[in-house]
């Protein structure tokens, strides 16, 4: 089965045409138990309704091989990562709906047309999202622990002492987390800077994205090299002067590609 096979004719799933500058599709993602179907509906918005509250998910597309499947619109299939399958599985209720803005499944992956005006409108999709949803892919007993420690930070009791404990018995497991693909793309940058508030999910654990920016402070603080070698560190080390630039309009054009050029860049919309 070809990936993305449905975006040949997303009329097929009840979606119809975006053609407002506006416009845009959303995914309503339908409640059910762990080991069902993935199941839901696009709808038409806008950007310019006031009361649009919806989650946007910032993900690395994933190995486009033996893709899995979500029933949209009137049993109509959909071919999407297994990355993204596992991710909307993790986030869908047992009992009740909510809306989404996946870039996969919204855009027309077949409308070069939409996808133009889309990928323009790229930022205005995270600014106008109640919250992001970051997806740093499944779990395991690593990263399971490693989310326990980045929560740790959050912590009014948490003291140097135990950074320093946390550093000699379990650096091993941060560090695998930080090195996940998420934190190398170039689109992310973008994705969480513009956004009003940033959740991170690996498998079913979630935790504040300022978690990560107490971690790497905390680092400095003490003198210890956090993801040295990871692009995102730059990003983390200067979070609130970022947050600041994107606000206002972005910051100047050699300093992002300074800031950029070790990023790499996902599956092409």
């Amino acid at each position: 089965m070809a990936l993305y096979r449905g975006a040949l004719a997303l009329s097929n799933a009840g979606a119809t045409p975006v053609d407002s500058c506006r416009e845009f599709r959303l995914l309503v993602l339908f409640p059910c138990e762990t080991t069902q179907s993935l199941r839901g509906e696009l709808v038409r918005s806008s950007l310019d309704d006031a009361d649009n509250h919806y989650t946007a998910l910032s993900y690395t597309w994933g190995d486009p091989s033996n893709p899995g499947v979500i029933v949209l619109n009137d049993g109509y299939e959909m071919s999407i990562t297994r990355n993204l399958e596992a991710a909307l599985r993790e986030f869908r209720s047992r009992t009740e709906s909510f809306r989404l803005w996946v870039d996969a499944i919204c855009i027309n992956q077949a409308d070069d047309d939409e996808k133009g005006r889309h990928v323009a409108m790229m930022r205005s999709f995270y600014v106008s999202a109640s919250s992001t949803w970051v997806w740093l892919g499944t779990s395991d007993t690593s990263s399971d622990s490693a989310m326990d420690i980045v929560q740790s930070f959050l912590s009014e009791d948490f003291t140097d002492d135990d950074f320093w404990l946390i550093k000699r018995e379990s650096w091993g497991n941060m560090d695998d987390l930080l090195r996940r693909s998420w934190w190398t793309r170039i689109c992310v940058i973008q994705e969480v800077l513009s956004s009003k508030r940033v959740h991170v999910w690996c498998g079913s654990k979630r935790m504040d994205f300022e978690c990560f920016v107490k971690l790497k402070q905390k680092s400095l603080d003490l003198g210890v090299q956090v993801t040295r070698r990871q692009p995102f560190a730059h990003i983390l080390n200067n979070w609130t002067r970022y947050r600041n630039d994107v606000g206002n309009g972005g910051a100047p054009l050699l300093q992002w590609m300074a800031t950029t050029q070790n990023f790499k860049i996902d599956a092409p919309l």
